[in-house]
């Protein structure tokens, strides 16, 4: 979707404005061009609010001070934060608050916070490939979204993962739902001392057992023992404090860009 034979996708205002290129021609009037891009323009605006529908029915919803600033912050990073980044508004939330985020299908994780029905193989893609576009990468070849994690290819930039819908844990880009339940279970663990991790653990995640150390100690957690081997005991520690995390910088949507004037263009007519 992202060229034709007279037209193409290139860097726009923000992630989900990408600017419509007409290629110059001898058969198309400068008053056509204009017309073929101000129509394309528009459908590439409703071909993204239907991929990724959940993101803008939250940005449409009626919510007030904490819930929807964290809602914006959610939709602009295009789904999925850390939970650190977000701490202060999740503090201010009362329960009528928590319902109405739970209704849009927003998902208030202890790892993360993110829209659950953009965690689609489909939608992740789509993530990625708007990240693409608007910072100038080729198109990337995720692994299968729908597994729990992938190692990340280090052509690619951490960015591109989170914008995708993983959290990035050591070297793996982690599904959030798989994280918080990776993460469920390891405090579990971590209650009872030593233990040796099993494949039930790294099947939730979708790692080797030998990973899982690394990716223990890539949630904070101090660990005693050795890392070698298949299965190594491990003694997990207490969890280290962790700074806040800043959310992603927003791409923001300009006055002028695309998608803020998508209601406002109509197609001229002859």
């Amino acid at each position: 979707w992202q060229s034709t034979e007279i037209a193409r996708l290139a860097r726009g205002p923000s992630v989900l404005a990408p600017a419509v290129e007409v290629m110059a021609s001898q058969l198309l009037s400068p008053d056509l061009r204009e017309r073929i891009r101000l129509h394309l323009t528009a459908w590439i605006g409703r071909e993204i609010e239907r991929r990724l529908a959940a993101l803008f029915a939250a940005r449409r919803a009626a919510l007030d001070g904490a819930a929807r600033g964290l809602v914006y912050q959610l939709t602009e990073a295009l789904g999925t934060l850390p939970r650190a980044a977000v701490e202060l508004q999740l503090a201010e939330l009362d329960a009528s608050d928590r319902k109405r985020l739970g209704a849009l299908g927003v998902r208030l994780g202890v790892e993360c916070v993110y829209l659950k029905p953009l965690l689609t193989p489909a939608a992740m893609a789509f993530r990625a490939q708007l990240y693409a576009l608007a910072h100038g990468l080729k198109p990337p070849t995720l692994a299968d979204p729908a597994k729990p994690s992938q190692r990340c290819d280090a052509a690619s930039p951490p960015a591109l993962y989170e914008a995708a819908g993983f959290r990035l844990l050591g070297n793996r880009a982690v599904r959030p739902d798989a994280l918080e339940r990776f993460a469920q279970q390891v405090r579990a663990l971590a209650k009872q001392g030593a233990f040796v991790p099993s494949p039930a653990l790294a099947g939730t995640i979708g790692c080797k057992a030998a990973e899982l150390a690394g990716l223990i100690r890539a949630l904070g957690y101090r660990i005693r023992g050795t890392a070698a081997g298949d299965a190594p005991e491990l003694t997990v520690g207490g969890r280290r404090r962790r700074p806040p995390e800043r959310p992603p910088r927003p791409a923001r949507d300009t006055a002028d860009s695309p998608f803020a004037k998508l209601k406002e263009h109509q197609l001229a007519r002859r």
